[in-house]
């Protein structure tokens, strides 16, 4: 297959002798690459959408987006496009949709978000509990908050990140659900104002009542799209006398 010409090829004798006859026209013809080639140079760099660098939200460390630095958080997760949706898909929020962040900007929080929790854990070993990786990262990041469902979720949801406020008191149910299920668990909240729930190691997101459970999902990142999009409406009652 034979090659495409070049866009700048030499000019028919005609047009070289007007061209030695003008050479200010000359430029536009046999030059123009050169011209092109710094103001592309230059301009390259800012054709870069900033919003692509922006939607990471907040500060940990610098990266280079057009000719300024921007902040991003380490550890939050990048985004990737799915069909119509924006979702996140690394960190404890892989796979969360625009209404899941919606729903946690509204409670408070943003990439990079800490709090202490210091007073929480020991409150809970002094309790008993085992306590797991997976629970201590959410606690750092998403405790305190209150994230409620979307206004089109039927019936509404919500899930409030304090796990000494819903669970202290509960030991013995978080030792009965490693037994079933053979990791531990450890306190995460309250779902829905009344039931608390809990996060094993794996990341599985369970919210228990007297005598039924439910399983919000297998991730956290699972248990927020349910409590925020909820999944259409089927009924994850599970009925647990063992409890």
């Amino acid at each position: 297959m034979a090659a495409a010409p070049s866009a700048y090829s030499t000019p028919p004798p005609s047009l070289q002798a007007a061209y030695r006859a003008e050479p200010g026209v000359a430029r536009f013809h046999s030059k123009l690459k050169d011209h092109l080639a710094p103001a592309l140079t230059a301009a390259l760099p800012r054709a870069v959408p900033q919003w692509l660098c922006l939607l990471a939200h907040v500060p940990r460390r610098s990266v280079l987006c057009g000719s300024a630095p921007v902040r991003v958080a380490e550890n939050a997760g990048s985004l990737r496009r799915r069909g119509g949706r924006i979702e996140r898909i690394g960190g404890l929020l892989m796979g969360c949709g625009p209404s899941v962040l919606e729903a946690l900007r509204t409670a408070g929080w943003r990439a990079g978000r800490r709090i202490g929790t210091e007073a929480w854990t020991q409150q809970l070993v002094a309790a008993e509990f085992e306590l797991n990786d997976v629970a201590k990262a959410v606690w750092a990041e998403f405790g305190e908050l209150t994230i409620e469902s979307s206004p089109v979720r039927v019936p509404s949801s919500s899930l409030r990140l304090d796990p000494v406020d819903a669970c202290v008191d509960a030991s013995a149910e978080a030792q009965r659900l490693r037994l079933r299920y053979g990791e531990s668990y450890s306190p995460l909240g309250m779902w829905s104002i009344q039931y608390r729930s809990y996060v094993a190691a794996s990341g599985r997101v369970i919210a228990v009542g007297p005598g039924v459970l439910w399983q919000l999902g297998t991730s956290f990142a699972e248990a927020l799209i349910y409590v925020v999009d909820g999944d259409g409406g089927a009924d994850r009652t599970e009925r647990a006398a063992w409890l």
